[in-house]
């Protein structure tokens, strides 16, 4: 380890990293901006307060001109994603929200040239949102798998568990979208690679591998498919694995358990799982 910036008052989210500048998002109200140019020594050049009880995910566009946030329990209940100038990398400048289909709250968000692919925690659903005019962002697709929405349900044998549709995280990657869907594990879509005809307008499945989480955790676990990273011919897949009831904010340790699975899609109509990797006591999560 060769730099270090601790915190006291807030527990970290995500980082986005671009040329010698770090975005840091917190289970708070707020996102960081550090000026990492000397990485043993990171500088705060500024921290943008926003309406939310969480900024989540964080992402530039390739270009680094234009930042989006995503937003959890703002206080007028109108959560979505903001987007902000970046020509002066230290201080990023607000220039639009997008929040009309997405009050109920945008856990994860990926940039993919002039579109932001959603998780909506309302509904569950995929949206895409065209931004190509940064100051009126518009909603152009909406995808989901068919289940219900998503809800806690104790089940016979006293056990709280996720059910439904619930869409936890995203990546883009040559014109396939890989979507982490919980309980329905990896989605896979063509937003742009034509071999299913799709487009950001128009998403079209491609393929799906369901885990059984039961079966990997047992009773007593909040189980399901979180985060999902395409490289080369392998998607790695994270679980989330949290306790039947904790706090987020609390500055003790939960308790988690989650590994990652290593999927080979070389045939990406049939996606196979090859491997998984277990962090002992702590749990990968990202």
């Amino acid at each position: 380890m060769v730099g270090r910036v601790p915190f006291k008052e807030f527990q970290g989210a995500e980082q986005w990293i671009i040329g010698n500048y770090a975005y840091y998002s917190t289970i708070s109200d707020r996102f960081l901006v550090y000026d990492i140019s000397n990485p043993t020594q990171p500088k705060l050049t500024d921290t943008i307060k926003v309406d939310a009880r969480l900024v989540n995910d964080i992402m530039t566009t390739a270009d680094g001109k234009i930042l989006v946030i995503s937003r959890e329990g703002a206080s007028n209940r109108k959560n979505g994603i903001a987007f902000y100038d970046t020509s002066d990398p230290a201080h990023p400048k607000l220039i639009s929200e997008y929040t009309e289909t997405v009050t109920g709250g945008v856990h994860s968000a990926f940039i993919d040239g002039h579109y932001v692919y959603l998780t909506d925690d309302a509904t569950g659903s995929m949206r895409v949102i065209d931004f190509s005019n940064v100051k009126q962002p518009k909603e152009v697709a909406r995808w989901e798998v068919p289940n219900q929405v998503a809800t806690t349900i104790t089940t016979n044998d006293g056990h709280r568990e996720v059910v439904g549709r619930y869409l936890h995280d995203l990546q883009v990657k040559d014109g396939l979208a890989y979507l982490a869907y919980w309980r329905d594990g990896l989605v896979i879509l063509d937003v742009g690679n034509g071999m299913k005809g799709g487009s950001p307008e128009r998403p079209q499945l491609v393929s799906q591998l369901r885990f059984n989480h039961h079966e990997l955790y047992g009773n007593g676990w909040l189980a399901g498919t979180h985060s999902v990273f395409r490289y080369k011919n392998y998607v790695f897949v994270g679980d989330e694995v949290f306790p039947p009831i904790f706090e987020i904010r609390d500055p003790k340790r939960i308790p988690v358990r989650g590994i990652v699975h290593v999927v080979d899609v070389s045939d990406i109509a049939n996606p196979r799982k090859v491997a998984e990797y277990p962090v002992p006591e702590a749990g990968a999560h990202n």
